[in-house]
């Protein structure tokens, strides 16, 4: 008698999950219909797209003195707002999910490039995507978009006073096509690393 209970509550939470994962596909369609990510998600296409940039370094890998390369193992988390993603004000909205995940390519990403990036420009390496990777879209319309990259990055180094020597490398981040009147990069200090 227990074994035909416990089969009975086995299969009605199958079928509630697997009508959750219909439901949730069916919104993510319903969602994305229309949807052009290649077009800045904003009303006003006089107003420029803020999106907030964090980077978090995870380790350092090498330092080349002689080829002045840094290679840095990082975090880099975007987050930006998407007023064609949001469905916290519809009629359903507490019958939806309050967050789902999509492949990037399915929603506009910003084409963030790294302009002292030294990588083979065969490889694309210098433009923030990652094979793989999703994005977090929140029912008000934000997107977290966290990518773990490599970056092979020009640096000055100066050895003179070495091995007293201190160095300081940065990474330029821009976006490829998009000036400051169409996309604004905010930076987020953090002296966190993972």
């Amino acid at each position: 008698m227990n074994g035909l209970i416990f089969r009975g509550v086995f299969l009605y939470q199958l079928v509630a999950v697997l009508a959750d994962f219909k439901i949730e596909s069916q919104f993510k369609n319903q969602l994305l219909n229309d949807y052009d990510p290649s077009a800045r998600p904003i009303r006003n296409s006089k107003q420029p797209i803020d999106v907030s940039i964090q980077l978090l370094l995870r380790q350092i890998v090498d330092l080349d003195e002689k080829n002045q390369i840094l290679v840095s193992a990082m975090l880099i988390r975007l987050v930006w707002t998407d007023e064609q993603l949001v469905w916290s004000n519809t009629a359903n909205s507490s019958k939806l999910p309050k967050r789902i995940i999509l492949p990037y390519q399915r929603v506009w990403t910003p084409d963030l490039y790294i302009y002292n990036n030294v990588a083979s420009s065969k490889s694309n390496q210098g433009f923030l995507n990652v094979n793989g990777s999703q994005v977090l879209i929140h029912e008000n319309g934000v997107v977290h978009w966290n990518l773990p990259i490599t970056v092979q990055s020009s640096c000055l180094v100066d050895v003179l006073y070495f091995p007293f020597d201190h160095q300081v490398c940065e990474i330029q981040i821009a976006s490829w096509t998009y000036d400051e009147a169409q996309l604004k990069l905010h930076v987020e200090v953090s002296l966190q690393t993972n």
